[in-house]
């Protein structure tokens, strides 16, 4: 049975929240109207950030954690050691350092079109998907996602948090997600953790935030290819945490979930799908959609597994669009799952999918009604659905 500890600032674990200048204290997700995520004043994050800074050095040693921070040095002057001659062959690096800053001096077309990381992701995934292992892929993930699995009813034992507490704290994430351009499976794994930590550890709700930063902070740095920094989980906060506070329940969140951080969600699942069957970017976009509307649902979705859900945004999607094959052959000789096996997940993603426009958290219609994902959001709802 698992054990529900109480986690609070009164303990040694947190310290007490900071102050700010103004006498007033900075609110956090619990109490925010409306989920609107307030941002810090022009020029008082800079102020912060340097008082913060000093904190850190001062208390280092007391508190047991080393953070790294940027120091500004001058610049000296270093004499190059003579080196030997080198053979004609041998091409030296600072030369080939000199050819590459010329093109950049030159507006070379090297430089005029960088590396996007998302498109390079999404070529790796790609790769990764389209191999002869499709099938033994799909056996460990769906034999992980059974090991990972939260409890459905972990919200019943939790003494000071709603599950409407949880549907503004993902819709909170998602935002967050969006603004920082992570990674869709990042805010997966991220609402993952919350809700596998939340199954062992009861949390006051003015910690819930800081648990699902910590959350994202874990899962940027597992997923992402370039993370963003502390300071940055700091700041989307509005200081209602410090950084000592998120790495302090950074270390507790590892610890509960004994460092298993390769939780298969439902993105993943999408994604493996979508290779499998060949499917329109459109019509995976809209599945991915579906899916990401039942993170701010614990109930009833939490009872069904990853794979499920993304087997049942397919059959949605594909209804919605028309598509006269709901569920493609290959898919269902891969998984060995049947659109009658998943139609009440079907059932009640069309519901939410329907109504998702009047939920007050509306996070995920406009991620899902810009260009890059190809207005899928603005895909009208069927008016009934039928099998």
């Amino acid at each position: 049975m698992a054990q529900y500890v109480s986690y609070s600032d009164n303990s040694s674990v947190i310290p007490p929240n900071k102050i700010i200048n103004d006498g007033q204290k900075r609110p956090a997700l619990s109490v925010l109207n409306h989920n609107q995520r307030l941002q810090p004043k022009g020029g008082k994050s800079s102020q912060w950030l340097k008082n913060d800074d000093s904190t850190d050095q001062s208390k280092t040693s007391s508190m047991g954690f080393q953070i790294f921070q940027d120091v500004s040095m001058e610049a000296k002057d270093i004499s190059m050691a003579k080196t030997p001659s080198l053979p004609a062959c041998v091409t030296r690096l600072i030369t080939l350092n000199d050819h590459r800053d010329s093109h950049k001096e030159n507006d070379s077309p090297y430089w005029e079109f960088p590396v996007d990381p998302a498109a390079e992701q999404k070529k790796k995934d790609e790769l990764n998907w389209t191999c002869p292992y499709q099938s033994d892929i799909y056996q460990y993930l769906t034999e992980q996602e059974l090991r990972f699995r939260p409890r459905p009813n972990y919200m019943k034992k939790q003494p000071d948090i709603t599950m409407n507490m949880r549907s503004v704290l993902v819709d909170w994430l998602i935002e967050v997600g969006e603004e920082y351009k992570l990674l869709s499976e990042t805010v997966h794994l991220a609402v993952s953790y919350v809700d596998r930590f939340l199954s062992q550890m009861s949390v006051l709700r003015a910690k819930l935030q800081l648990v699902g930063t910590a959350c994202l902070f874990i899962a940027s740095k597992y997923e992402e290819i370039y993370p963003p920094e502390l300071k940055d989980f700091v700041y989307i906060t509005d200081d209602t945490y410090t950084k000592k506070q998120i790495i302090r329940m950074e270390t507790l969140i590892l610890q509960i979930l004994n460092f298993d951080l390769s939780s298969p969600t439902s993105c993943i699942f999408l994604q493996l799908y979508g290779t499998i069957a060949s499917m329109p970017e459109r019509d995976l976009f809209l599945a991915q959609y579906i899916c990401e509307i039942s993170l701010l649902e614990a109930d009833p979705f939490l009872a069904f597994l990853p794979s499920q859900i993304a087997a049942a945004g397919i059959i949605l999607a594909n209804y919605t669009l028309g598509n006269t094959i709901l569920w493609p052959e290959e898919l269902g000789r891969t998984t060995n799952i049947e659109v009658s096996q998943v139609w009440s997940i079907v059932e009640f993603l069309y519901v939410k999918y329907k109504g998702i426009n009047s939920y007050p958290q509306q996070a995920i219609c406009e991620k899902y009604r810009s260009t890059k994902y190809q207005r899928v959001a603005e895909i009208q709802c069927p008016e009934s659905l039928t099998t």
